[in-house]
């Protein structure tokens, strides 16, 4: 009995020291180590920004390169790694490349053109002379050059004109064509030009993360109202979506009465008063119950460990900017007081 209460107050560490403070190798650390770190640690909602990947998303797509307005001799393929555009040049059917010249930008009135509105492909910013014998090249466009910030991170839709004048032997002769990427003409009447579009979604939106998260099921779908309390209809003291998780996963009924209860001791954080000191404590003690409580029900478990069992209740609870906030003035209210260790009978 010893160990568990000694084991049940680690967990109430972690629990109260690390929602806040996290070491840079990603560790939980001491009291004095997050104490210290608290200011450079990262709220949960960008953590998550974070933890995404690349600013931006675009899954590669590739449009015909048409010679000749219907001539098929190749692909032109775009995709976004790691904030830049990647642009691909390739060949078919006998056709190689010679000259490449691509433009891209969020307003075709920008795209260089002669004064009735024709492209002038020499001026385009990006363009190569190939090998020859080539069937592939590439170019590699920095979105902050596009005027794009990766720290915005919005929703964009580019505008590309790919241009190639491509080469083939022919048993007799050769043959030289002007190429586009296909899609709409850019001028109704005159040059043939085409464009085409490039949807660049933002990857590290934390609300899309979370919506996609939820609508596959691979995290529980959470209340995110403004409000710190959120819903509580049947007034047992924890918020309704958390209470629905919890009888939906947990069968037996003394390991959902002691999830249960940190759930409701948890909450009880988010509503104490920091600057009152003794409903600080209780509230401390409070946590430390339960999570002794869960501790003693959740001491076998196969399926899931005290310390995973904390550590979701935490993360279900304080699920918002507002409610972190919470958590964090109640936290700093804790710097300073002792926790108890649970002693005689830790479950309600």
């Amino acid at each position: 009995m010893i160990l568990t209460k000694v084991k049940a107050a680690s967990i109430l560490a972690a629990v109260a020291l690390t929602a806040a403070c996290t070491n840079s190798n990603g560790s939980q650390g001491s009291s004095d180590n997050a104490k210290s770190g608290r200011n450079k640690s990262k709220p949960a909602h960008q953590q998550l920004a974070l933890a995404s990947g690349p600013a931006f998303q675009s899954p590669q797509a590739c449009v015909d390169l048409l010679g000749a307005k219907t001539i098929v001799a190749g692909k032109v393929c775009t995709a976004v790694e790691n904030d830049t555009l990647k642009v691909v040049y390739s060949t078919l059917n006998g056709w190689t490349l010679e000259d490449m010249h691509f433009w891209v930008g969020t307003d075709l009135l920008k795209l260089p053109a002669t004064k009735k509105g024709n492209p002038i492909p020499g001026q385009f910013p990006y363009k190569q002379a190939a090998p020859s014998g080539a069937t592939s090249s590439e170019f590699i466009v920095p979105l902050a050059s596009l005027g794009i910030d990766p720290a915005s991170c919005s929703d964009t839709v580019l505008h590309a004109v790919a241009h190639a004048d491509i080469y083939k032997k022919l048993a007799k002769g050769s043959q030289r064509e002007g190429a586009y990427g296909a899609g709409p003409r850019i001028l109704d009447k005159g040059n043939w030009a085409t464009s085409f579009d490039i949807n660049i979604t933002c990857a590290n939106d934390p609300r899309a993360t979370l919506a996609n998260l939820e609508a596959s099921g691979k995290i529980p779908k959470l209340e995110r109202s403004e409000t710190i309390a959120g819903p509580d209809n049947d007034n047992n003291g924890v918020r309704d979506d958390i209470d629905a998780i919890i009888i939906k996963k947990y069968e037996t009924g003394p390991q959902r009465q002691a999830v249960l209860q940190l759930a409701k001791a948890m909450q009880k954080t988010l509503l104490t008063d920091p600057s009152d000191s003794l409903a600080v404590q209780t509230a401390a003690n409070t946590v430390s119950r339960a999570i002794g409580c869960v501790f003693e029900q959740f001491l076998t478990s196969t399926a899931e460990t005290p310390e995973l069992v904390a550590s979701q209740i935490r993360s279900y609870t304080a699920n918002t900017k507002q409610r972190l906030q919470a958590f964090l003035q109640y936290d700093k209210a804790m710097n300073g007081k002792v926790i108890s260790i649970p002693r005689g009978k830790v479950c309600d």
